[in-house]
């Protein structure tokens, strides 16, 4: 993410993604969770932990997005669906291909539920073409029937 109206960073191949976070004065992520992980070895994989470190600015839960939106950080970085609600930042884009890494969703019926009809037709409406539609929007992509 980058704060509106802000030029939004060459991050359309490994190389101009690895330039961008190079040339950031400051990157947010969250402070615990998958996001900080996958982000702290993808920096180890680029061989530029050391220089992220120095710039990196941890945040509390769901404040990642609304720090660059404030301007704290010039980059922010959590699933795509926690950038596009925030006002005052907007989505540079998905980190390039090669590099993603992407979080699932599942959805079943646990044994002994008190309502399992309705369980049912909760995941049967989620997989309807107007439910994959809000997701889309929302910025996830469905990938099973």
């Amino acid at each position: 993410a980058v704060r509106a109206g802000a030029s939004k960073p060459d991050i359309s191949s490994v190389d101009a993604f690895k330039r961008t976070l190079l040339n950031a004065k400051s990157i947010a992520y969250g402070d615990e969770g998958a996001t900080r992980v996958y982000l702290e070895n993808l920096f180890q994989r680029l061989g530029i932990a050391a220089e992220m470190k120095a710039k990196t600015k941890l945040q509390k839960g769901g404040h990642v997005i609304q720090a660059v939106a404030d301007g704290e950080a010039e980059l922010g970085f959590t699933f795509i669906s926690n950038i596009l609600p925030v006002l005052g930042a907007e989505l540079a884009g998905p980190i390039p291909e090669g590099l993603e890494s992407s979080a699932f969703f599942t959805a079943a019926i646990a044994t002994g539920t008190k309502e399992p009809e309705a369980a049912k037709a909760l995941i049967e409406f989620l997989r309807t073409p107007e439910a994959g539609m809000v997701m889309k929007d929302k910025g996830m992509e469905r990938i099973a029937p």
